[in-house]
C-alpha cells in the first residue's frame, strides 16, 4: 500500500530515478555502517527535491529487525549476520498534468455535464446541475456560503448546484500520459450549502477510480480527496469527477486545485555489517613443582579479529592470538579473552585450575620407645598418585605410605619421608624419635622354703626410671615402691613372688621368685576355763590331731598323749610335724571356788572391810548365788541371791548387830556346772 507524506522534506541525496521526471534525492544514509552484533543501528536519512511538493510512499526492504519498516528513520536490532537495507522513497513529480486546475484562467480548459449558471430566484445559480467560476460561492447563490477559494483565498473556484443524477460528470479533461506509470488524482472540494453534502469520485476512461468521498455539511471546509492510477499502455486519457449524491435539496459544492500528478521512486541501500566475531579457546595446562604453565589457543570461528585483549585471572594479561602464561601461585583462576575487530568486540570466558596441591608429612604413634617396640608411621602427605620412601635413619627404608618399624639400637634417630606426586614432584619431611634401651630387673629372696607364719626377705632392683616398682606376694598383697621388704605367708602353699617395675615410655619389665609354704600342724587344747581346786580335775588334749611322743611337747617336757590338771595354771602344748613345722597352743585355766572366805569384818563405816561378802574373792562366770546368816541362836539375819550385792553390813532390821561370832551358808555355781554349798562362822568386830 502507498503511504503519503504531506510535508516537504527538503535533503540533497543520490537517488536512482524509476520515471523521467526529476525525483527525490536520498541523503544522510551511508553506503555501509559497522554495527557490532546485537547492537541497535538507528537509520536518521533525509530527502530532498527540487520543486516535489511531497513525498508519498517510504519502504525499507527486507523489514527484519527494523522497528518499523515504513517510516524513513527506523531503528534496526542487528543479530549476528550483516544485511544489506534499501530505502525507497516515492514522490510527486512538480509537473501538473492538469490545465487551470486553480480556475485561475476562469471557465477554460476543462468540460462539464453541468452547464454553466442562468440565474433565478437565489442567483446565478438557482437551478441544479448548474456551474459558475467566482471568487465566492455567496456571489452566485444568495444561500450559499461565504468564503474564498482554497489556492490563496482570494482566487476562483468552481462552485456547483448538483445534479440528482448520479455519476454525472462535474468537471472532465483530457491529458497525455506516459505508459506504466503512477499517477496521482487529487482535488480540493467542500460543500457551499450544508444540506445533503455531495459524494465526490474520480472517473478515469469512464471508470471510477478510487472510494467515493463524502464531503462534510461544515461549509468552507476544504478536503482533499485522492486516487492512484497505474497507466499501463495508456498515453491520452480523460480524467472527471463525478458526483454520486441524487438529491435534488441540498449537494451543492465547490472545487478546487485539480492536480495530476507523475510519481517518481527513487532508492538508496545501506550494508549494515556486522563484524562476525565467534573465537573459542582451548587451555593446555603443564602443571610443575615451582610454577603452572597455561598455554591458550584460539580458533576463530568468524573474522579474523584485529586484536586480541586477555586477562589471565592474577592480574596480568597480553595482547597475543596464542599466549601461553606461568601461575606462580595455584588456584582457580578466571580467564577473559576479548577480541575487537572493526570497533566491535566479543568476550570469551573460560577458566583454569592449578590447584595440586603437594606437600609431604607423616605422624608416629610415638615419639619415644624401648628397643623391641615398633614405631607406626601415618602419612598426612597432600598430593595426587603419591609414591613414597622411608629412611628410618638405622639402615631401614620403606616404599609403603604408612610404614612401622622397629628399632633393636637404642639412640635418637631421624625419620625421613620422601614424597613424589604424579607430575612429578619430589619432596621431604623429617621427623625425630628417641629409642631408649630396654629396662631390666632382678629380685632375690633369703629363703625359698618356709613354715606357715613364716617369713621371707626379699631384695629387687631394676633399671632407672621406672615410675612404679610394685612387689606382688601372691597371696593377695601388694607392696609399692620399696627395694627390700619382710613379708609372712599366714597359709601353705606354693606362691610366686613377682616384682614388676613400670615405665612410662618401655614395657613394664617382671621378676619372678617362688616361695614354698609349708603347713604347720594343728594344735587346739580349747578354750581358757575355770577349775576348783578341790574340784573334778580337767584332762587337756590336742583337740585337732592324735599325739604321739615323738611330735609333741607338753609344758612339762613331756611328751603325753594327754593331761590330767588338777590346780588353776597356764599350760601349753607344742607340735611338730614331718616337715619340720610345729605350731603351739595354751590355755589358762582359772580359779573358780570361794576357798577364801573372810572370817571375820569390821562395818564402822570406815569404808574399809564393812561387808561380809566372800564372791568377791577369785570368783569367774558366777551363775547363781545364794548366802544366809543366823546368829547362835539360829534366828536368820541376812539373805541374799543377787549376784553383784555388796553383801551383810552387820544389821538386823536396820540395827546393828552386837560383836560375835555369826554362822554362814553359802551355795553358788559357776560356769552353769554344780552347785557349790559352803559353810562356816564369821566374827563381826567394832
Amino acid at each position: 500500500m502507498l503511504k503519503r507524506f504531506l510535508s516537504l522534506i527538503a535533503i540533497y541525496c543520490i537517488t536512482i530515478f524509476t520515471s523521467q521526471a526529476q525525483c527525490v534525492n536520498i541523503v544522510g544514509l551511508p553506503d555501509t555502517i559497522i554495527a557490532c552484533k546485537n547492537s541497535k543501528v538507528q537509520f536518521n536519512p533525509s530527502v530532498t527535491s527540487s520543486g516535489l511538493l511531497a513525498t508519498s510512499d517510504t519502504t525499507w526492504s527486507p523489514s527484519t529487525g527494523l522497528s518499523n519498516a515504513n517510516i524513513i528513520n527506523p531503528s534496526a536490532t542487528m543479530g549476528t549476520a550483516s544485511q544489506l537495507y534499501t530505502l525507497t522513497i516515492q514522490a510527486l513529480t512538480p509537473n501538473n498534468y492538469v490545465v487551470n486546475g486553480d480556475f485561475s484562467a476562469g471557465n477554460t480548459g476543462f468540460t462539464s455535464d453541468y452547464g454553466p449558471g442562468t440565474g433565478g430566484t437565489w442567483g446565478l445559480l438557482s437551478n441544479p446541475n448548474t456551474y459558475a467560476v467566482t471568487t465566492n460561492p455567496n456571489l452566485v447563490h444568495t444561500n450559499f456560503g461565504n468564503f474564498g477559494d482554497h489556492t490563496t483565498g482570494t482566487g476562483q473556484m468552481m462552485v456547483c448546484n448538483g445534479s440528482s443524477i448520479a455519476n454525472t460528470n462535474v468537471w472532465c479533461q483530457t491529458i497525455t500520459v506516459i505508459p506504466n506509470s503512477f499517477y496521482d488524482f487529487s482535488a480540493w472540494a467542500t460543500s457551499v450549502d450544508p444540506g445533503s453534502p455531495a459524494i465526490l469520485q474520480f472517473n478515469i476512461n469512464g471508470a471510477l477510480l478510487g472510494s467515493a468521498f463524502n464531503l462534510t455539511s461544515t461549509v468552507g471546509s476544504w478536503q482533499q480527496f485522492h486516487a492512484t492510477w497505474y497507466s499501463g499502455t495508456n498515453t491520452s486519457i480523460t480524467i472527471c469527477i463525478v458526483n454520486q449524491n441524487t438529491a435534488s435539496g441540498g449537494n451543492d459544492f465547490a472545487l478546487d486545485d485539480i492536480q495530476f500528478r507523475q510519481f517518481c521512486n527513487t532508492s538508496k541501500s545501506c550494508y549494515v555489517r556486522v563484524p562476525n566475531l565467534s573465537t573459542s579457546v582451548v587451555k593446555t595446562v603443564g602443571l610443575g613443582c615451582v610454577k603452572d604453565t597455561v598455554s591458550f589457543a584460539t580458533t576463530n570461528l568468524g573474522e579474523t579479529p584485529e586484536q586480541y585483549i586477555w586477562d589471565f585471572g592474577d592480574g596480568t594479561g597480553d595482547t597475543v592470538q596464542n599466549p601461553s602464561h606461568i601461575y606462580a601461585n595455584q588456584g582457580n583462576y578466571n580467564i577473559t579473552l576479548i577480541v575487537k575487530k572493526l570497533g566491535c568486540t566479543d568476550t570469551v570466558k573460560t577458566s583454569v585450575n592449578t590447584f595440586h596441591p603437594f606437600a609431604p608429612g607423616f605422624t608416629t604413634d610415638k615419639d619415644t620407645v624401648c628397643t623391641g617396640t615398633s614405631i607406626t608411621c601415618t602419612t598426612t602427605a597432600i598430593g595426587s598418585n603419591n609414591t613414597y620412601n622411608y629412611d628410618f635413619g638405622d639402615g631401614s627404608t620403606s616404599i609403603a605410605n604408612s610404614p612401622s618399624h622397629t628399632y633393636t639400637v637404642p639412640g635418637t634417630y631421624t625419620i625421613v619421608q620422601y614424597v613424589t606426586d604424579n607430575i612429578p614432584c619430589t619432596d621431604s619431611f623429617k621427623k625425630t624419635v628417641v629409642i631408649l634401651p630396654g629396662p631390666t630387673g632382678a629380685a632375690t629372696v633369703d629363703t625359698t622354703l618356709i613354715c606357715e607364719g613364716g617369713s621371707v626377705n626379699v631384695d629387687g632392683n631394676a633399671s632407672i626410671g621406672y615410675s612404679l616398682l610394685t612387689w606382688d606376694f601372691g597371696d593377695g598383697i601388694k607392696v609399692f615402691n620399696t627395694s627390700q621388704v619382710k613379708h609372712s605367708y599366714d597359709t601353705s602353699g606354693v606362691f610366686t613372688l613377682t616384682l614388676t617395675a613400670d615405665y612410662a615410655v618401655c614395657p613394664s619389665v617382671n621378676t619372678t621368685l617362688t616361695v614354698t609354704v609349708l603347713p604347720v600342724p594343728q594344735v587346739d587344747l580349747g578354750a581358757d576355763t575355770t577349775l576348783c581346786e578341790y574340784g573334778t580335775p580337767i584332762a587337756l588334749i590336742n583337740k585337732a590331731i592324735n599325739l604321739t611322743p615323738s611330735n609333741s611337747i607338753w609344758y612339762d617336757s613331756t611328751s603325753d598323749n594327754f593331761k590330767i590338771i588338777t590346780h588353776p595354771g597356764i599350760y601349753w602344748l607344742q607340735v611338730a610335724n614331718a616337715l619340720g613345722c610345729s605350731n603351739s597352743d595354751s590355755i589358762e585355766i582359772h580359779k573358780s571356788c570361794y576357798i577364801d572366805i573372810p572370817n571375820s569384818f569390821t562395818p564402822n563405816g570406815d569404808g574399809l572391810n564393812d561387808y561380809f561378802f566372800p564372791r568377791v574373792l577369785n570368783a569367774k562366770n558366777l551363775s547363781y548365788f545364794s548366802m544366809q546368816i543366823f546368829n547362835r541362836w539360829g534366828q536368820l539375819l541376812f539373805e541374799t541371791k543377787k549376784l553383784d550385792g555388796a553383801g551383810w553390813d552387820g544389821k538386823f532390821n536396820a540395827t546393828q548387830q552386837p560383836v560375835g561370832v555369826y554362822i554362814y551358808n553359802i551355795e553358788a555355781t559357776v560356769d552353769g556346772k554344780n552347785i557349790e554349798k559352803y559353810q562356816g562362822n564369821v566374827s563381826l568386830l567394832r
